[in-house]
């Protein structure tokens, strides 16, 4: 309870207890009649109410303190206000004087002259110090219901003094004399009202102090109200008694007069009440609007954030993806390198040794008898020479492909004439025993780029005259209807697999049954772009070891297109 916000005003209700109390005790120890009467000339308080009143106040002040020693002054404080108002209540009712109370009053009667006095409370005060004392004792109870059984002993003690107080106030008798108890003094009254209020803002959800203590719209207009009530209807009613007593109105008349005056008041507080809730309700709507507004910002910006947050996402997965396509390109590019450089070091070894050992052998043949064996280094230098002639034709055709350079020339020629020009070329290469038969029909003349349809039909004949055995045949059929091309070239070699067609038009792949063969793997690859850049079609059928066919289809360039 360090951070309860009653905390302070309960201490101030203690010390000034306290204060009070003192101050009668030592006007009885003193006969100040100015100190016992509390600087009130109506009312005197007892003696022990004064101690009672020392004491409350020490419980009021200890109730905050956790230490062993606050807990037990605590306790002690409550259980002498109990012990006095219990025993001061049955001297009362009993009528007998306990041995404090005797000296006491043997004290006072002697300094007063002979005038007896007692130091005795009435039964209504002894009474309400019970209550206190029960209620301090019981204010940290743990369990609910004995704070409440606290809680409303309180009350019943704050009700008692305000009766009393209401009856000092309006002049009647019967109030603060309280004939079915016994007189209670104004000061004494209003001492206990303010110890029971203050004690009971210790625990107020318990009791009806949480009416006037809560936050809650209900407690804020109780708030509001409950003093503006309190005063009309004390001041009415104090007008009401004074008319009565001033005046020889009689009864009904004033009771009609108090009546009229309660309606008006009723009226008044309807109507502060209805302003009240008005306000209320306003702020309400005004708070509800802006919650409404708020929450349609708040949507939005989050629609606003979500969208950009997508946008950010994309953004983020589009260069995501870019970076691993680039990586992907990247590794493929390293890839690339390792094939090439393993491949090129291995496809230029053999032709280059077979140079170095015919070069070297020619020398050896000078005779005349030599000749023979002189032209046939020759030749195989020739071979070499015009194989790695076509191995770097390859590299420099890949590399134009890559970069973009190579253009694409359209232009109308004889295809008899063109077809005849490729089996002259290929007839060199032809294995012994190798046939190579060509079946055409169409029309004679097609426009396309003449230079790269030769080197695609080059780069497939060769293959499949690489690719088959001695005896084998290879068929060329072309087919041209004017405005379109097809070609096929079906070898009986040696075929590829199924799980090696996938791969036929990547860079450096060679298949797996032809390790033994020589090549670069960039043929095809080659062949393929060949064929987009001409907007063809290339399709390949093939069986291990029962040969391959290799069809391609070539659009015709319109040839007034080329005049532009």
């Amino acid at each position: 309870m360090d951070n309860y916000k009653y905390k302070s005003a309960i201490k101030v209700v203690g010390i000034l207890s306290i204060v009070a109390g003192m101050l009668v005790t030592i006007g009885w120890v003193f006969s100040s009649e100015l100190l016992i009467s509390m600087f009130c000339e109506s009312s005197t308080m007892k003696f022990y109410t004064a101690i009672c009143l020392i004491f409350s106040g020490a419980a009021l002040l200890c109730l905050f303190r956790t230490d062993k020693h606050g807990v037990l002054l605590q306790r002690l404080s409550s259980a002498i206000v109990l012990a006095i108002g219990l025993v001061s209540l049955l001297g009362n009712i009993y009528n007998f004087d306990f041995i404090f109370n005797k000296a006491f009053t043997t004290y006072v009667t002697l300094r007063n002259s002979g005038k007896h006095v007692t130091g005795r409370m009435s039964i209504s005060t002894s009474l309400c110090f019970i209550l206190l004392g029960i209620a301090f004792l019981n204010l940290h109870a743990k369990k609910g219901l004995i704070k409440i059984a606290a809680q409303w002993a309180l009350h019943i003690a704050s009700l008692i003094s305000m009766i009393a107080i209401m009856g000092h106030l309006y002049k009647v008798s019967d109030f603060h004399e309280m004939p079915f108890l016994s007189t209670m003094g104004l000061n004494a009254s209003l001492s206990i009202f303010i110890l029971s209020v203050a004690a009971s803002l210790v625990n107020p959800a318990y009791g009806i102090t949480g009416l006037l203590t809560g936050d809650k719209t209900g407690n804020i207009m109780a708030k509001r109200l409950f003093p503006m009530i309190a005063f009309l209807l004390l001041s009415v009613t104090y007008v009401r008694l004074e008319v009565y007593r001033q005046t020889t109105l009689d009864m009904g008349f004033t009771t009609i007069l108090f009546t009229t005056c309660m309606l008006l008041i009723n009226l008044f507080l309807i109507w502060r009440i209805a302003l009240q809730l008005n306000k209320t309700d306003t702020k309400r709507k005004l708070a509800e609007e802006s919650i409404l507004l708020l929450n349609k910002n708040l949507e939005q910006k989050v629609e606003q954030r979500t969208e950009k947050l997508k946008t950010a996402l994309q953004e983020l997965e589009k260069s995501k993806q870019e970076l691993n396509e680039t990586l992907d390109k990247e590794k493929e590019l390293n890839e690339m390198k390792s094939r090439f450089v393993s491949m090129a070091s291995h496809e230029f070894k053999t032709p280059l040794s077979t140079i170095l050992s015919s070069a070297s052998l020619i020398s050896k043949y000078e005779d005349k008898d030599g000749h023979a064996n002189r032209d046939k280094h020759v030749q195989r230098i020739k071979n070499s020479v015009e194989h790695l002639n076509g191995l770097l034709e390859e590299f420099l055709s890949l590399g134009r492909l890559e970069t973009g350079r190579l253009a694409v020339e359209y232009g109308k020629f004889d295809l008899q004439d063109f077809l005849r020009d490729i089996i002259e070329e290929v007839k060199v290469i032809k294995k012994p025993g190798q046939r190579l038969q060509l079946f055409e029909s169409g029309a004679t003349a097609f426009c396309t780029d003449k230079r790269l349809l030769k080197n695609i039909l080059l780069n497939i004949l060769s293959n499949a005259i690489k690719f088959s055995s001695d005896n084998g045949n290879i068929i060329l059929q072309v087919k041209n209807v004017g405005n379109e091309l097809s070609i096929s070239v079906k070898d009986d070699g040696i075929g590829i697999s199924e799980e090696d067609k996938q791969y036929l038009f990547n860079t450096f792949f060679r298949g797996a049954n032809v390790t033994n063969i020589q090549g670069t793997g960039l043929g095809l690859h080659i062949v393929k772009r060949y064929i987009d850049l001409l907007n063809g079609v290339i399709e390949l059928e093939s069986e291990l070891n029962n040969g391959t066919t290799i069809s391609i289809t070539l659009p015709a360039f319109k040839e007034e297109l080329i005049a532009h």
